[in-house]
């Protein structure tokens, strides 16, 4: 397709992530006439923030919105599994969720409206904790005090939560979406969106602001590519894309950082090795106090760990390095406190990727302007969400004004847009 025009294409997808292999699948399956093209500029699907996700997931959540997004989607990997065939690696390992006796009681409203949702968790007390080598008890280490860590005084268990393989997970979109007739121009970079007028007179310098603008295409690093409509699933790069034509997308990138530790203590392998949580007798996926987490992996013996850090992390497109450093010196000291088998452990390996993230409610922004598509914001949820964010999405670019996710349940597909109705908070903020 170097250097042609294609007014054939009804819908130019730009990103094979995750969210644009959703929406360009529902958009085929919803449209199996239309032209459905993605182009993307890494030389496969997910090869951008979907691969560096930790691709967690939980069907557990104080908000009602969040609990349809995250179920819907969740059921509808399970139904791949199960009755399509397609390994997608879901493992069901839980959350478990460290807690001081304030963050215990100021939780309990919030638990109790998960589980109204459909959701269930169990509490693990101090001395189950404490047998499995967590110290729950760091108020008396001077330095602990010092960083202001509290005691642990339980820890809430979620079930219905685990991982998955995010590149199995868009093998299966990228599957799906072709063997519909859908077409990927991989290694193709979109440079700009092209704007034109919609019914051009033929004068230098069009379009004009008197004029009605629409996106004629995208100019890429494979040539000139036209389309009806605009879909725009680029992570990270929605902004860059969208700011230098007048959109304001809402979300922005920040950077998130990954570091893996070898279980090669004893202390660490039988940390890694914990029982009683789930099928596998590995520990589960463990948010510590102050938001360092620990992921078990369990082919590799290793535990992924990371902090998502706000207040004094930029926004931007900075450099995709993990910062040693940061495990050092942000990380490191958290992790030892509670558990001290980490105390000579550092990373073996780290990388580092980027959250699109919805400074205002953290929920997807899905809307159009013109005949431009923006799909953005998951705030790194869009792995356990990518289902029906898809069949959002799709309708929306459709023109349906409700789209029936997952599992039947029917909601608005303008739900998302930058005139938000009102989503219900997140109190559960795992």
């Amino acid at each position: 397709m170097r250097g042609c025009k294609s007014p054939d294409i009804d819908f130019l997808i730009i990103g094979a992530g995750i969210i644009g292999l959703s929406t360009a699948y529902h958009i085929k399956s919803m449209s199996p006439g239309s032209r459905v093209v993605i182009v993307e500029k890494n030389p496969g699907p997910g090869m951008g923030d979907t691969s560096r996700s930790a691709a967690m997931f939980r069907v557990f959540f104080s908000s009602k919105t969040n609990m349809i997004l995250a179920k819907s989607s969740v059921e509808y990997f399970e139904h791949v599994e199960k009755n399509i065939g397609w390994d997608l690696g879901i493992k069901y390992l839980g959350y478990l969720f460290l807690v001081d006796s304030k963050e215990l009681e100021n939780m309990k409203p919030a638990l109790d409206e998960a589980e109204r949702l459909g959701g269930s968790y169990r509490i693990i007390d101090r001395d189950s904790l404490k047998n499995q080598g967590f110290n729950v008890d760091v108020s008396t280490d001077p330095e602990a005090s010092l960083m202001g860590l509290p005691d642990i005084e339980a820890g809430i268990y979620i079930p219905r939560a685990g991982t998955l393989d995010p590149d199995s997970l868009v093998r299966y979109y990228e599957h799906a979406f072709k063997a519909l007739g859908g077409e990927i121009l991989y290694n193709t970079e979109v440079k700009r969106i092209v704007l034109g007028p919609k019914n051009p007179l033929g004068i230098p310098g069009e379009p004009f602001a008197w004029q009605d603008i629409e996106a004629k295409g995208v100019e890429t690093s494979s040539g000139y590519i036209e389309a009806r409509s605009i879909v725009v699933a680029a992570g990270a790069y929605t902004r860059e894309l969208l700011e230098p034509i007048g959109i304001d997308p809402i979300v922005n990138p920040k950077k998130r950082q990954i570091f893996v530790i070898r279980a090669n203590t004893k202390g660490l392998t039988d940390l890694l090795n914990t029982k009683g949580y789930n099928a596998y007798n590995v520990l589960p996926f463990t948010i510590l106090p102050r938001g360092v987490y620990i992921k078990p992996e369990i082919g590799e013996k290793s535990f992924w760990v990371g902090l998502s850090d706000n207040l004094g992390r930029p926004y931007g497109l900075e450099e995709l390095k993990a910062e040693e450093s940061f495990y050092r010196y942000s990380i490191h000291p958290v992790l030892t406190k509670y558990l001290p088998q980490f105390s000579q452990a550092y990373p073996d390996a780290m990388w580092a990727g980027y959250y699109d993230i919805n400074p205002i409610d953290g929920q997807p922004v899905i809307f159009m302007i013109g005949n431009i598509e923006v799909v953005a914001g998951t705030s790194g949820s869009g792995i356990m969400k990518a289902d029906a964010i898809g069949r959002i999405a799709s309708a929306l670019a459709l023109g349906y004004d409700e789209v029936e996710l997952y599992g039947g349940i029917r909601i608005r597909s303008d739900m998302f847009g930058l005139v938000r109705r009102y989503i219900d908070p997140e109190k559960l903020i795992l």
